[in-house]
């Protein structure tokens, strides 16, 4: 369900839901970073975070985990640092309710950036809970003005392929097994 977390074009990340998040320099456009930046704000905890998003963005969550549980210890009401400290608890230890508890409550500071809602739909993908994410892009899209990153992931998430065998009903176990052999081919073949 999730999507690797390969590295795109230079200054570009991709969050595990597959949206792209830029890294640089805060000034608008593509190098913009998914967060305000105010050029005085190169706290210690700042730079913690940006070597969060590189690691997570290198495909290392292990080691990201490490730097944005600090930054998330010195500013503890930070939206974006308890949203991807809650992606990462879910990516890499598997917990769900304190993942999502960190998304949610990012949610309730800062409700209008997309980035919090992409994250909090990768918890529930990483969970296996589909429909509570396509929820939260849903939720998201009424608050960011239908944030276009928003609507592709939405898209990618609720796109559903149909049964391999159309005569026998989805959740039919020979239909079941054919998906999954069918998606592992396809991820292979991705990665080919």
């Amino acid at each position: 369900m999730l999507a690797s977390n390969t590295p795109g074009r230079a200054g570009e990340g991709h969050t595990p839901s597959g949206s792209r998040q830029a890294t640089g320099n805060g000034r608008g456009g593509q190098d913009a970073a998914p967060w305000p930046v105010d050029p005085m704000e190169h706290t210690v905890a700042f730079e913690e975070f940006k070597l969060g998003l590189t690691r997570l963005r290198d495909g290392f969550p292990a080691q990201a985990l490490q730097h944005i549980q600090r930054a998330a210890q010195l500013e503890q009401q930070n939206p974006f640092y308890l949203s991807y400290l809650g992606l990462l608890l879910a990516l890499t230890r598997k917990r769900w309710a304190d993942a999502e508890r960190l998304c949610t409550t990012a949610l309730r500071i800062k409700r209008t950036h997309p980035q919090l809602y992409l994250n909090l739909a990768d918890v529930y993908l990483a969970a296996g809970r589909r429909q509570e994410a396509i929820e939260a892009l849903v939720l998201g899209l009424q608050y960011t003005n239908r944030h276009p990153s928003l609507l592709r992931t939405l898209e990618r998430v609720s796109t559903r392929r149909p049964p391999i065998l159309p005569f026998l009903p989805r959740a039919n176990v020979v239909n079941r097994m054919l998906g999954r052999l069918r998606h592992r081919l396809l991820q292979w073949l991705d990665w080919a």
